[in-house]
C-alpha cells in the first residue's frame, strides 16, 4: 500500500506543482539562460524564486526519497552485495575490492564509514545522491513535468535504483547528460559518462550515442536488423554457452542460463511496446530518431537477454532514459485528441499493468512487504 500512495502523492503533488506561476517561471529563466556560464545559472537558482522553486519541488520528491532511502533489505544484492562492499572498505578486510567495485563507489563509501560502521548509511546515501542527479535532470531536460515524475515510477528506475544502486547512479549522470548531447558539446557530455562510468563502468557503452544524434536512417532497415536478433537469439545462445563452458569464471552460470523464468520476457514486452509506439509516429526531428534508436537498442539487448549473459544489464541505459524523458514529450504532442488518449491510455496503462505484475506479483525486488531501516 506504502508504493501505491506514494506514486499517488507524488504525481499529484507535481501535476499541482507545473500549474504554479513559481514552476513557469523558473523553467523559462533556465531555458532563456541555457547558454550562459554556471555562474549565471547559480544566480537563478538562488534568487527568490529559485528559492521558491526548491521549496516547492521538496513538497514533491521528499517523501519519495525519503522512503526509498530509508528501505532495508530490498533485493538480492542489499546484504549480499553492498553490505560486504562496506565492510571490507571499512575494515580492510577485502584488498581485492577495488578491482570488481568502481572508485566513485569505494569513495563513497570511506566517507560515509568516517562517521558510521553501520553499512545501511552507505546505501541511505547512494539514494539521496541518485535522486539529487535525477531530479535536477528533469527539472533541466524535461518538457512535461510531472509526466517524467509519473515515469520515475513506471520506467522502472524507482525499483532498479533500490537494488543496481551502482549503476542506477550512473543511469542518473546520463539522464542529465543528454542536454549536452542535444546543445552539441561532446568535451561536458563525456565528462559526465566519465565521472557515470566511476560508479559503474559499463555506461561507457553510450559514448557512441553522442554521434548517433542526427543521424536519420530508414526504419525498415532497423527492423530487419531486430528481426535478425529476435529469430537468431536461439542461434546466439547455443553459441554462448559453448563459449561459457570453456571459460571457467563463466561456466558457473550455465545453470542460472538454462531457468525457465518470466523475468526476460516480461521486459522484452516493454521494449517492444516503446519501440512500436515510436516507431509508427510520422516525426521527422533528430531528437525522435536519437530516442528511436535507444528503443531499438533496448529491444535488441532484451531479445537477446537469454542468449547473451549479463546483456541485460545495459538494458536500464535505453529504456530508462527513453520513458522518462522522451516518452512524454511524444505523447503531449500527438496532434489528434481521441489519438493521442489512447495511445497514452495504452502507453501508461501498460507501464503500470507491467509495475504492478513486477512488485506485487512476481515479487522480483522483494520489495513486499516494505522494511525500513528505522525499525529493523
Amino acid at each position: 500500500m506504502i508504493y501505491i500512495i506514494l506514486f499517488l502523492y507524488t504525481v499529484f503533488v507535481a501535476y499541482l506543482v507545473e500549474k504554479t506561476e513559481i514552476y513557469k517561471k523558473f523553467k523559462m529563466q533556465i531555458e532563456q539562460n541555457s547558454g550562459y556560464k554556471t555562474r549565471k545559472k547559480l544566480s537563478i537558482v538562488l534568487s527568490k524564486n529559485g528559492i521558491q522553486f526548491i521549496g516547492i519541488c521538496l513538497l514533491v520528491f521528499f517523501p519519495m526519497v525519503f522512503i526509498h532511502a530509508s528501505r532495508y533489505g530490498f533485493g538480492t544484492d542489499y546484504t549480499g552485495t553492498y553490505r560486504k562492499i562496506f565492510y571490507s572498505v571499512l575494515y580492510h578486510t577485502n584488498l581485492n575490492v577495488d578491482s570488481y567495485v568502481e572508485s566513485g563507489y569505494i569513495f563513497l563509501n570511506k566517507i560515509v564509514a568516517k562517521f558510521t560502521n553501520d553499512y545501511v548509511w552507505v546505501i541511505f546515501c547512494s539514494s539521496i545522491l541518485t535522486y539529487t542527479i535525477l531530479i535536477i535532470a528533469i527539472c533541466n531536460n524535461a518538457k512535461y513535468f510531472w509526466q517524467s515524475v509519473m515515469c520515475i515510477f513506471l520506467s522502472g528506475f524507482f525499483l532498479d535504483s533500490s537494488t543496481m544502486i551502482r549503476q542506477i547512479i550512473a543511469v542518473s549522470l546520463y539522464i542529465y547528460s543528454i542536454k549536452y548531447v542535444y546543445k552539441r558539446e561532446f568535451v561536458h557530455y563525456l565528462l559526465f559518462l566519465l565521472i557515470a562510468s566511476l560508479f559503474h563502468r559499463s555506461c561507457l557503452i553510450l559514448i557512441p550515442m553522442y554521434f548517433i544524434y542526427g543521424k536519420i536512417y530508414k526504419k525498415n532497415v532497423l527492423v530487419a536488423l531486430l528481426l535478425g536478433c529476435i529469430i537468431g537469439a536461439k542461434w546466439v545462445f547455443n553459441l554462448v554457452i559453448y563459449i561459457m563452458g570453456y571459460i571457467p569464471k563463466y561456466a558457473k552460470y550455465i545453470p542460472a542460463m538454462y531457468m525457465d523464468t518470466n523475468f526476460e520476457m516480461m521486459f522484452f514486452l516493454v521494449a517492444l511496446l516503446i519501440f512500436l509506439i515510436l516507431l509508427f509516429s510520422k516525426n521527422r526531428t533528430k531528437e525522435y530518431y536519437f530516442w528511436l534508436s535507444h528503443a531499438a537498442i533496448a529491444l535488441a539487448i532484451a531479445s537477446l537477454s537469454e542468449s547473451i549473459a549479463f546483456i541485460f544489464r545495459f538494458l536500464d541505459y535505453f529504456i530508462i532514459p527513453t520513458v522518462i524523458l522522451y516518452i512524454p514529450d511524444y505523447l503531449c504532442n500527438i496532434s489528434n485528441n481521441r489519438k493521442r488518449f489512447l495511445v497514452s491510455f495504452i502507453t501508461y496503462g501498460s507501464l503500470v499493468l507491467f509495475q504492478v505484475y513486477v512488485l506485487y506479483v512476481a515479487n522480483w525486488y522483494k520489495a513486499i512487504p516494505y522494511k525500513s531501516i528505522w525499525f529493523r
